[in-house]
């Protein structure tokens, strides 16, 4: 696990005004902000930017924007955040407000971080850093050093990354800011198991966990302890892992914290493969890859959150509150002059806009390009971690049970048996090894069949199904155009898709019949899977859990592919999947 805990240093604390005239607003959005209810925290926070307007009180104005940008970054809209950081900088600048234009500059260059734009994002917090070290403001210097240490970090720079992290960590201790003691000791950590210096790493990780269970902060510990378990996992000691991971699992359960359940969940299924304990290590990677598809359609979701209406809305809204406060000043002027106004402020703000589009349009494909690079990882992750426990199965465990079925055999010859009845015991124990060892080797060809390695989808395919007992469900596989191999994530992907369909169908669907389609042609690959079972609502399904269903879609879009799901109930289930060339 890269990162759990908070890395990210942006000013924790939104910056509090003194106004009379609406501070109980003010007061009722900075709870909502520390509520996390971040809807009614920027409602809040806009009305009382547009009362600090019209009462021309810059100060509180500069504060207020700084609140809104915050709100949007934690509601994970970026534009919208970067555009309020820089208005709150804007006019930070024009009053002289030098610690006010500190944060937001700080704040703008983690953004740029976050987009990989490393080199802005330095530009950023040097700036930032300038300021605060002529002010003296330490809270400020060390939040610049912990940010310049991560983009350090980020471009492998790991000896002036570790100078950083140190200086800011110096700082916050100095300043009794256990919180961020913390976020940097995480940060140290980190960095220190990059670099293979893992014992380093432990120590700072278990100092952030001290912290944190000092403040009773749940999600901190859960991370921490699997942060620990996964450093103890590189130096192979797998019992004291394991019992980290397990306590961080269980928190992380009670608090719903899917990113650590994530991780937490592949490191204890590597430690019970450490320990050769493969049947508890194959039940840990089926949570895993539950958890993961989980929270890839999480993350996923918060993206697709960034939609047009949502943006227009709030630009609209924008515009109206713009135009009130425009004509409150103006309502002496002439007609004639205020249309001509209004006509060129109509003009500059749909140029504006225009801009405006262009540049969520450029961080919109930034954004998929990062989750296509995502999702690829993921998957490509998972398939190797199948190939490698099908692997420790077939030549670790498979090999032993080998052997001790012939060592049993040649005891079998040589041992002078009293009665018959101990023979048959002898030989009732050789099946069993002889069971156990064909169970084992059809785990591990289920998890990464060797027709899918050597011979492609549709041999592979066909081998799963000859398994599968025609009495009881006849499948019929028709296939054409495969027979040259295509790439190989998109054959594990497919095969994978394929493999949920049928399994689906022998648990759910009390179908005789199964018809499976595979076509190869131009246009890309063509798939159909049609049952004669009891069918469903395949709508009522997906709104109510249909986890397995999403799943298959989540890997379906990867290849930039789609999937339908076609059934009603008595009427059996079809699965069209098309995968573009």
């Amino acid at each position: 696990m890269k990162k759990i805990a908070v890395l990210i240093i942006f000013s924790l604390s939104v910056l509090l005004c003194n106004a009379q005239v609406d501070s109980i607003k003010l007061a009722s959005a900075t709870h909502a902000f520390n509520s996390g209810d971040y809807e009614s925290a920027l409602s809040g926070f806009k009305d009382c930017l547009t009362q600090a307007l019209q009462n021309n009180d810059q100060k509180k104005a500069v504060k207020i924007y700084f609140n809104i940008a915050k709100t949007y970054d934690m509601l994970g809209k970026v534009v919208q955040a970067l555009e309020n950081y820089q208005l709150s900088e804007k006019l930070a600048t024009e009053i002289n407000e030098q610690l006010p234009k500190a944060k937001a500059l700080n704040n703008i260059g983690a953004l740029y971080r976050e987009q990989k734009n490393l080199a802005q994002a330095l530009l950023y917090n040097n700036k930032a850093e300038a300021i605060a070290l002529v002010l003296k403001d330490s809270l400020t210097i060390a939040d610049c050093a912990n940010n310049k240490g991560i983009i350090f970090e980020m471009e492998k720079k790991f000896d002036s990354a570790i100078n950083s992290y140190k200086t800011a960590l110096t700082i916050y201790r100095q300043i009794n800011d256990s919180q961020h003691v913390s976020i940097a000791l995480n940060n140290l950590g980190v960095l220190y198991k990059q670099m293979g210096k893992y014992n380093e790493a432990i120590d700072s990780y278990k100092q952030a966990l001290e912290i944190a269970e000092a403040s009773e902060d749940k999600y901190v510990i859960a991370a921490n302890n699997v942060n620990i378990g996964s450093a103890l996992n590189e130096i192979k000691n797998y019992p004291e892992g394991l019992s980290y991971n397990n306590k961080g699992f269980e928190i992380a359960k009670e608090i719903q914290a899917l990113d650590i359940l994530t991780a937490a969940s592949l490191n204890i299924a590597n430690e019970y493969a450490g320990l050769k304990d493969f049947s508890k290590a194959y039940e840990w990677q089926q949570k895993y890859t539950t958890y993961n598809d989980s929270f890839i359609n999480i993350e996923r979701n918060k993206q697709i959150a960034e939609a047009e209406t949502k943006y227009q809305a709030a630009q609209k809204e924008k515009l109206i509150n713009e135009q009130q406060f425009q004509l409150t000043k103006k309502n002496y002027w002439l007609l004639g002059s205020a249309g001509a106004i209004l006509l060129i402020c109509l003009l500059g703000y749909t140029n504006y806009k225009r801009y405006k589009l262009r540049q969520e349009t450029k961080l919109q494909e930034t954004l998929i390009t990062q989750q296509q690079l995502s999702t690829q990882a993921v998957l490509e992750a998972e398939e190797n971690e199948r190939k490698r426990i099908a692997n420790e199965l077939h030549d670790g465990v498979g090999q032993m049970m080998s052997a001790a079925k012939m060592n049993l055999s040649a005891f079998e010859s040589n041992i002078q048996f009293k009665d018959e009845k101990q023979k048959q015991v002898l030989e009732k124990i050789i099946t069993l090894v002889d069971d156990s060892c064909k169970e084992v080797r059809t785990v591990s060809h289920q998890m990464m069949p060797n027709a899918l390695l050597k011979k492609g989808l549709s041999s592979a395919i066909r081998e799963f199904i000859d398994k599968i007992d025609n009495q009881i469900l006849k499948i019929d596989l028709y296939s054409e155009g495969l027979n040259e191999r295509i790439d190989a994530n998109t054959e594990a992907v497919l095969y994978r898709v394929v493999q949920e369909c049928v399994n689906n169908v022998i648990k759910h669907s009390g179908a005789n019949r199964l018809d499976i389609s595979l076509v190869k042609d131009p246009d890309g690959i063509s798939i159909t899977v049609e049952d004669n079972g009891k069918g469903f609502n395949t709508n009522e399904y997906e709104q109510n859990g249909g986890m397995g269903l999403k799943n298959m879609r989540t890997r379906i879009e990867y290849l930039k592919g789609t999937i339908e799901f076609n059934s009603e109930p008595g009427k059996g289930m079809l699965v069209a999947i098309h995968v573009p060339a």
